[in-house]
């Protein structure tokens, strides 16, 4: 990994935290916004439609209050009877009629000044609370009874001498109940300016229009906070809309312009001429998106906000993240064989477990490093001491022959035998053979050393091969190996040894090793030199003197496996075995098998 790939991972992190979250978070607050319209227009009909309903509750007195005083007038039986007697005079009337209007005005039905109320007899007498009576009413015929007296209610009455607009409620009251006579007829009206007032009061600042009218298209009373008025024109164009789009809340365009449509209806137990009430508020879009762009302003800002936080977590995150990687990057570019990390403190995650399988490797391969120097100098010093063991042999041997002709000339037997076994030694030392010997001429080698040694020590040694060893003659086994063992037979275990020495060789294979047993019967090791040969055996680093047990054991382990080597039975005054444990190895044309 390089340093260009740490700089790419650690924008790729950055890249998936930017696509990961502030892509969602963008879409997250697009939806938000389109969640926030839809809740704001719910909020505008919710918040418009309390508020008109309790306005409607105050609008709804009055016309209980009109009712209310058509009834008072009309159970007051004398006042009635007194309508229907041409004998008495009309002044007397009129101050029963006054006398009912103070009682009236002091029950406070919610009638004000601006109310009139107006009676019409039979002979053609007027009665009415003010003077100056010019109110224009319908006089179609009413379509509803109550307490068997006919009731009308009149939204187009108007004042032309005072420019103002009224709703009437008209009764006819009968001589009695069971009478189809009328003997008056009683109007009562109320300036619809007086609602205006209630209907603005209760208007939020979303609104800009609201009508109360019926459903068959007479408007009560309406409101705007422009000087366009709502015209039973515009009223029918609203509600085809809304019944073409059928709905109860919908927007409606008006050249450039949107308008918010809600519509209620109202539950009111008053019969209007047949017709349902409603209520109808207009909400420009103008000013529902100043709210709604004031909020997602908001929004935005709040939003660019956790965007800067997340770019600048999103920034140190994956260079924190990265920050090991590129260490270790920098740590395994620079590694040699042979250096020594220093290593820090790591994380307990998966780059920390990284970083530790990393140092652990260095770790080994510096063990390996200096195993294998090791190695390659016992390797060195086995050959020198071999070349060294040879003692330039080729100038020796030369020697050895002149001394051999010079004895047989005087006939001198041993001395001639003694030569022709270090001859044989010699020449086996200088040929070129490879490294790996067939058994067989290790054995003769041995033979020839025995031979010497006997004849200096008087024939007091005696080399025993088993047939196990013409069996295996051919295996391959390492040059010079036999040698040392017998060597430090005679020159430790017979060393001061009056009895006759034996030295004992058998072989055997078993599965994948080939086995040397070399026995002899003298003295065996001390106590003091098996657990020096253990402390060789374990410690690598161990000091090795000459051609001894120590290097033909490191030897074979460094050359075939440390499953392979020498090891050691001894019992102090019985003797001492040594095994050789080698590969079952044969030569044959093609090479080693």
């Amino acid at each position: 990994m390089t340093r260009s790939h740490t700089k790419k991972l650690s924008t790729k992190f950055f890249a998936c935290i930017v696509i990961g979250i502030l892509l969602p978070m963008g879409l997250l607050c697009l939806s938000l916004s389109m969640v926030y319209t839809h809740l704001l227009k719910s909020e505008i009909r919710s918040s418009t439609e309390k508020s008109l309903l309790y306005c409607w509750q105050n609008i709804e007195s009055t016309f209980s209050g009109m009712l209310t005083v058509s009834a008072i007038i009309n159970n007051d039986s004398v006042f009635m009877n007194s309508l229907s007697d041409s004998s008495i005079d009309y002044y007397d009337k009129y101050v029963m009629f006054n006398r009912l209007l103070q009682t009236i005005y002091l029950q406070n039905f919610g009638l004000n000044d601006s109310t009139w109320i107006y009676l019409q007899d039979k002979f053609g007498n007027t009665y009415c609370n003010k003077p100056d009576y010019s109110i224009a009413v319908n006089s179609e015929k009413s379509t509803c009874d109550e307490h068997f007296s006919s009731i009308r209610w009149d939204f187009h009455a108007t004042d032309e001498k005072r420019q103002q607009d009224y709703f009437s409620m008209s009764r006819v009251f009968y001589q009695n109940n069971l009478s189809s006579t009328p003997i008056a007829t009683l109007t009562i009206s109320v300036a619809k300016d007086q609602f205006r007032p209630l209907l603005k009061q209760y208007l939020n600042l979303d609104v800009d229009y609201v009508v109360l009218y019926l459903d068959n298209n007479d408007i009560i009373t309406s409101y705007s906070n422009s000087d366009d008025p709502i015209t039973a024109e515009n009223l029918h164009l609203y509600r085809k809309h809304l019944l073409e789009a059928g709905e109860i809340s919908s927007i409606y365009k008006v050249g450039s312009q949107k308008y918010l449509l809600n519509d209620y209806t109202v539950q009111s137990s008053f019969d209007f001429n047949g017709c349902e009430l409603h209520i109808l508020s207009i909400s420009p879009m103008k000013n529902i998106f100043v709210r709604i762009e004031y909020q997602l302003q908001l929004i935005i800002v709040i939003a660019f906000a956790a965007y800067a936080i997340i770019l600048l977590i999103g920034f140190i995150i994956p260079q924190n993240l990265v920050a090991p990687i590129r260490q270790l990057d920098s740590q395994i570019r620079s590694f040699h064989v042979g250096d020594q990390l220093t290593t820090s403190k790591v994380s307990n995650d998966e780059i920390g477990s990284l970083s530790q399988s990393f140092y652990r490797l260095t770790d080994s391969v510096n063990q390996l490093f200096h195993k294998l120097e090791e190695e390659n100098t016992i390797k060195e010093n086995y050959h020198y001491e071999a070349l060294r063991a040879q003692i330039n042999p080729h100038f020796l041997f030369n020697t050895l022959n002149s001394i051999k002709f010079s004895a047989q000339i005087i006939h001198a037997n041993s001395i001639v035998d003694n030569i022709d076994a270090l001859s044989k030694i010699l020449r086996y030392s200088i040929s070129k053979d490879d490294e790996l010997v067939p058994l067989r001429s290790e054995i003769e080698n041995v033979q020839s050393y025995l031979h010497i040694q006997n004849n200096r020590f008087g024939n007091s040694i005696q080399l025993e091969l088993d047939s196990s060893v013409e069996l295996y003659c051919e295996n391959l086994v390492f040059k010079f190996i036999l040698q040392p063992i017998v060597e430090n037979s005679i020159l430790h275990g017979f060393k001061n040894y009056t009895d006759q020495g034996i030295i004992a060789i058998t072989c055997e294979e078993q599965e994948q090793f080939f086995f040397i047993h070399i026995q002899d019967n003298g003295c065996g090791f001390s106590e003091k030199a098996l657990k020096d040969w253990q402390t060789i055996k374990i410690d690598a680093t161990a000091k090795l003197n000459g051609l001894g047990l120590a290097t033909v054991h490191k030897i074979i382990q460094i050359t075939c496996g440390t499953q392979y080597g020498l090891n050691i039975q001894s019992i102090a005054h019985e003797g001492t075995e040594v095994i050789l444990c080698l590969p079952i190895k044969h030569k044959n044309e093609e090479g080693y098998t």
